[in-house]
């Protein structure tokens, strides 16, 4: 054993050398190791000093492991065995080889001894968290259950503490936020009582961005700003770096703040250095981009975003298909389309490795926007198509994560009742026991005491009877989470159709548009390719009729395009009401403006009836888009030198703005009039000169009324013309 001894000395110089020989724990180790204890007693003591000094000094772990291997094989010492067996699990999981930690971890959960239970708890736990790992998720799950079970029975409020952070960490990462908030609570709960900030810090920072997967910024602020108080006490906790990430994360996206985002990030880079975290300096670095993208600062954004990409081999391809999202978005910024686009392909890239269709749907949806602006319209249409589909995806599998996350409370909840009433049962089987050799003691006993047993079992049966109500009452409470359930499923069933009716309604939008897309594009090309082939041969006249023609083609087009990309808007919410004092009269003669050519053209009489001091407080912007769509109909829609009229009131009592536009033009058959803000179905006429239009224009007023809070009112006869009025929630000015 010297020479032994004198291998362990040299193991034991290497395993302090970064550590004071006065820790207590280690010092007793040491002292039992050379001591003249049994083999097994030592061999035990250089294990637990290799689980002490992990993950510090690896070498030494090794040779300890290598001395006591064999209390790997002592099937009948299964407390010393499983103690070797998590330490070179553990051992193996640092050192990156995790099937060996997996082989280690399944032996000591596969052990059958009462002693033991702590270990076979501890071995569970990481079993679970190298399937998460691994994207096994069923077999985390297995394994986190039953270290929650075994931790209950054990009666370890550590353990179950330690049990439900990682189940909190497990399905925050899958985004089921109510059952990692559920786990979480219970594990700060006894984290608080405890007033570890070790434990307490990597606690607030979950529950942090839990509160955010669960849109609730202010509760993440709350819990962000509790683990800062903390890290000033602990600067040199790990999860420091990460908690400044956070904060430029939060001022970044939800709350913004730019100087604050700057100087936490400032922070987090100083600490992410001094600790190589290579990971959290690409996040970092990436935040900053951003940040400087919005501020518009576009050098600094570039500068930034090129530190982030020189750590690129150390994030997943989720984090790169982000970062190359964010730098797209940027040279989009700069109009340097040919850059974005390739960082916009390379983020569809990643994000399909990944499997992130939230990066596919916003990398879509940034193409669409510079096809848009650069005229590739069929292309931007065919990535708005992508970016919707990836984003109905997203929301499908939350549907079904919901679903998922619901069947897991319900059965949670069923156990917990369904062992509450094993328990209870165990408790009235043992009560009918002893009231069963109570009755034959009786029985036996001198008459005396007769009076005293009957007296007994009335009392027994009354106890039974309360404990048999209150059963009708934990079933009746079952019945009640059931229904409740059944009620939510409902809710989303509801939801679903809701998204059924809504892809129903673009499928129409896009049928509609591609059909009347065709005819202006074909004509286009058929006067181009006159013009092209046969220019030679045409007069002055009909030159200069086809370019009529193709102006006319043209304009149809842009407008059709324009009434696209406002309802495109619309209905991707983008567009929201931002009431102002408005003049109404003034904002009437800006519409009148734009429309001109086309009034003075027919040879229209436009009449603005509305009040020079008229002003009301509602969206102009919003509202000059309804009124030049409202006056452009009357004008396609009244004989050459009609007559066109506006008018407005405000009835100050109910808040109500009244604004028509009337004319005397060709009017409207009565059994049309329900039809005109119907998509597909809706009312479609050429004006009164033959001029063309998408249908799209009443449905865009109608959307941006609701929009509004209002609605329209119609009246109309064939030949003697039409009155569309607008009636919107307002307050004068």
């Amino acid at each position: 054993m010297k020479a032994k001894n004198t291998i362990i000395l040299i193991a034991i110089i290497l395993g302090f050398a970064l550590k004071a020989v006065s820790d207590n724990y280690a010092d007793s180790l040491y002292q039992v190791i050379h001591s003249e204890k049994s083999d097994l007693e030592r061999m035990h003591a250089m294990a637990l000093l290799a689980g002490d000094i992990l993950p510090s000094d690896m070498d030494s772990v090794y040779v300890l492991l290598d001395l006591s291997a064999a209390l790997a094989n002592l099937y009948d010492h299964p407390v010393e065995r499983a103690a070797w067996l998590n330490i070179a699990g553990n051992y193996n999981w640092y050192a990156g080889n995790r099937d060996s930690a997996m082989v280690n971890y399944h032996i000591v959960y596969a052990l059958d001894a009462d002693d033991i239970l702590n270990r076979r708890a501890a071995a569970a736990i990481n079993l679970a968290s190298l399937y998460q790992s691994a994207g096994e998720i069923d077999s985390a799950r297995y394994f986190y259950d039953s270290a929650i079970s075994i931790f209950t029975e054990l009666g370890d409020e550590a353990g179950l503490a330690h049990a439900n952070y990682s189940l909190g960490v497990f399905y925050n990462r899958r985004n089921n936020y109510e059952l990692a908030l559920r786990h979480i609570r219970s594990a700060l709960e006894y984290r608080e009582q405890e007033g570890d900030p070790f434990h307490l810090m990597h606690t607030y920072v979950l529950m942090g961005n839990i509160y955010l997967g669960l849109e609730r910024a202010d509760k993440a602020l709350e819990y962000y700003k509790k683990t800062l108080e903390l890290a000033e006490e602990n600067p040199n906790h790990p999860m420091v770096s990460t908690l400044y990430n956070n904060f430029v994360s939060y001022y970044t996206n939800h709350a913004p703040d730019h100087d604050l985002a700057r100087q936490y990030a400032e922070k987090g880079i100083q600490v992410a250095v001094e600790t190589n975290r290579k990971d959290i300096l690409f996040t970092l670095y990436s935040n900053l981009g951003i940040l400087y993208t919005d501020k518009g600062m576009y050098e600094d954004a570039i500068e930034w975003f090129g530190k982030a990409n020189e750590f690129e081999e150390v994030v997943t391809p989720e984090l790169i298909a982000a970062s190359r999202f964010n730098q797209g978005r940027l040279y989009r910024k700069l109009n340097q389309y040919q850059k974005a686009r390739n960082f916009l392909q390379e983020a569809i890239d990643y994000a399909t490795t990944s499997g992130s269709r939230k990066w596919l749907s916003y990398a879509h949806n940034q193409l669409f926007l510079i096809d848009s602006i650069t005229g590739n319209h069929f292309q931007a249409i065919a990535h708005l198509q992508e970016s919707v589909r990836q984003r109905d995806s997203i929301w499908q599998k939350e549907r079904m994560d919901r679903i998922n996350e619901l069947e897991i409370i319900y059965e949670t909840e069923k156990k917990e009742a369904e062992n509450r009433l094993l328990r209870e049962s165990n408790i009235l089987k043992e009560q009918v026991i002893r009231n069963q050799k109570t009755l034959v003691i009786l029985s036996i006993s001198a008459s005396l005491l007769l009076m005293l047993f009957l007296v007994s079992i009335w009392i027994s049966r009354r106890r039974i009877q309360s404990q048999k109500m209150e059963l009708e009452l934990l079933h009746q409470n079952i019945l009640d989470k059931q229904m409740e359930i059944t009620a939510k499923n409902d809710l989303l069933n509801q939801k679903n159709r809701e998204l059924e009716e809504l892809v129903a309604t673009k499928d129409k939008f896009f049928s509609i548009i591609s059909h009347d897309l065709k005819g202006p594009f074909n004509s286009l090309l058929g006067f181009l390719n006159i013009l092209a082939e046969d220019k030679g041969s045409l007069d002055d006249e009909k030159k200069n009729m086809i370019i009529r023609n193709l102006q006319q083609i043209s304009k149809r087009t842009f407008e059709m395009l324009a009434n696209l990309l406002e309802w495109a808007s619309i209905q991707r919410k983008r567009i929201v009401s931002n009431p102002e004092q408005t003049f109404v009269r003034s904002l009437i003669q800006e519409c009148l403006v734009v429309l001109n050519y086309n009034i003075e053209k027919k040879e229209h009489e436009v009449i603005n009836e509305v009040d020079h001091l008229l002003a009301v407080m509602v969206d102009p912007r919003l509202l000059r888009s309804i009124l030049i769509n409202l006056i452009n109909n009357a004008v396609k829609f009244t004989y050459r030198g009609g007559e066109i009229s506006i008018s407005a009131k405000m009835d100050d009592d109910p808040g109500l703005l009244k604004i028509c536009v009337s004319d005397n033009g060709m009017g409207i058959p009565a059994d049309k009039i329900d039809t005109l803000f119907d998509l597909g179905t809706g009312y479609r006429q050429a004006g009164t000169e033959k001029e063309s239009g998408t249908g799209l224009g009443l449905i865009t007023i109608k959307e941006l009324v609701d929009l509004m809070g209002g609605r329209i009112e119609v009246t109309s006869k064939p030949d003697e013309g039409s009155t569309f009025c607008i009636i919107l929630p307002a307050e004068r000015a």
